[in-house]
């Protein structure tokens, strides 16, 4: 699979109602939510967009590709990167899955894309991989976002 296979999305309009504050912009100490997924997902891809329709999107850095239908969720925001991507494969990550590495889009990418068109990997397949405790750790509420700050800085010592 080459990098130009593969184009990367991040997730970035949902209201954070739960939350309180843009998820897109919080930070795990010296990065943000966004540009965490972003190293992950550019370690394999060779495109990495966000997808929002908010005013600051582009804030982010990145490419931006506006919601075909603003305000429908993530559904309409998975429709809106894929109806968007040019590279015959897409990954797509909301931007509250922080903990995502390259090596798990390596691992997915290795064991999916050739083989079949639809496969179930089971979190066994993933377990080794450095981090997967909390690659799919969803970062929603004040409160979680906390563990988070606290999780990562342990990750760290």
């Amino acid at each position: 699979m080459t990098i130009s296979e593969i184009e990367g999305f991040i997730l970035t309009g949902g209201a954070s109602s739960r939350m309180g504050t843009d998820k897109a912009h919080l930070r795990l100490g010296d990065q943000t939510f966004v540009e965490k997924i972003r190293d992950a997902l550019a370690e394999l891809m060779g495109q990495v967009s966000v997808v929002s329709s908010k005013p600051d999107a582009a804030a982010c850095g990145l490419p931006v590709v506006p919601d075909v239908y603003p305000g429908r969720g993530a559904m309409s925001g998975l429709h809106s990167a894929l109806a968007h991507a040019r590279a015959p494969w897409a990954a797509v990550v909301s931007c509250d899955l922080p903990f995502v590495t390259g090596e798990l889009f390596r691992q997915l990418a290795s064991r999916l894309l050739r083989q079949v068109r639809t496969h179930w990997v089971g979190f066994d397949e993933l377990s080794r991989l450095d981090g997967a405790d909390c690659f799919f750790v969803n970062v929603n509420t004040p409160e979680e976002y906390e563990q988070a700050c606290l999780s990562a800085a342990v990750s760290k010592a």
